[in-house]
């Protein structure tokens, strides 16, 4: 065992990554297509995605055979698509452990180191992000020599077709191939990248949905406390004041309020009694305790 350990940590060293060095090759795996993506769900998978959890679909065809992971997210896409833009902050995330970006001319991209077992990988990674298709491809900057061999993704994020009337809810779709080098087994490879999506993905999921609860109840909190000084605001009337409407009102006292020939004590008017017999009472003890102890 420690044969094989001392064996792939010395391959290792020998493919290194390197920011000065390009990568051995430009390019292996097939990109993904911006754009939508034309996957079909069935009964199972739409009963899954209802019920909160995430629904995996293997394709065929066009692509290479990939895995596509979907998950309905309780936020718009403009929250979650700021979400998975935000390279810098994917530290967050248990498997990585750090992450920054740069730019070369227009083009972006991102260094990310991906714990995978007992070494860390530096991938070098380039994204374009397609607004108009509603969608973010992913590649390896080439002129830098990352730790896997080769690594392509994919984001697609629209409203969701049948839920939430406000916008409120979306349906993000993410695919990821991960070629590692060729020592490492493939059951191994497809462990790693399953993990890799999965995490992202339930990561991209909660902190939109964090988000979108935080920035709702602000907006709840708002219009409550608009609402509340309005009514504070409006409900300030003198002791006296005269309102005059056809022939339904007629005037309003401190002490009543006449509607319709039919006299209604005024609450307000309670309140200023009681409060004056309250400071009269106070007064008259406070007169006593002074002549009783003198």
């Amino acid at each position: 065992m420690m044969m094989i350990l001392l064996q792939n940590y010395l391959l290792l060293l020998v493919f290194a990554s390197s920011t000065d060095e390009p990568h051995w090759h430009e390019g292996k795996a097939e990109r993904f297509v911006p754009g939508d993506p034309k996957i079909s769900l069935n009964d199972v998978g739409l009963k899954k995605l209802e019920n909160g959890d995430m629904h995996e679909i293997v394709t065929t065809g066009g692509m290479s055979k990939r895995i596509f992971h979907i998950q309905d997210v309780h936020a718009p896409p403009v929250i979650i698509w700021k979400r998975i833009l935000d390279f810098n902050n994917y530290n967050a995330m248990e498997f990585v452990y750090g992450s920054n970006t740069y730019e070369k001319g227009l083009n972006k991209y991102t260094h990310m180191k991906i714990n995978f077992s007992f070494w860390i990988l530096d991938c070098f990674i380039q994204y374009e992000y397609y607004p108009n298709l509603k969608s973010l491809v992913l590649s390896l900057d080439y002129s830098k020599k990352s730790d896997v061999d080769d690594f392509v993704g994919f984001w697609y994020v629209i409203p969701h077709p049948d839920r939430g009337e406000k916008g409120d809810w979306s349906r993000v779709y993410y695919s990821i191939d991960v070629t590692l080098n060729e020592w490492i087994p493939t059951f191994i490879r497809d462990i790693f990248v399953r993990n890799i999506a999965t995490l992202t993905l339930n990561w991209i999921k909660k902190e939109s949905e964090k988000e979108w609860y935080l920035k709702e109840k602000l907006k709840r909190d708002s219009i409550f406390k608009t609402a509340f000084q309005k009514f504070l605001k409006t409900n300030k009337k003198p002791l006296v004041e005269t309102i005059t409407q056809d022939t339904d009102f007629l005037i309003i006292t401190e002490n009543e309020m006449v509607v319709e020939n039919t006299y209604y004590p005024s609450p307000a008017g309670y309140g200023r009694v009681v409060l004056v017999l309250l400071v009269y009472v106070l007064l008259m003890y406070n007169i006593l305790l002074l002549i009783f102890y003198n």
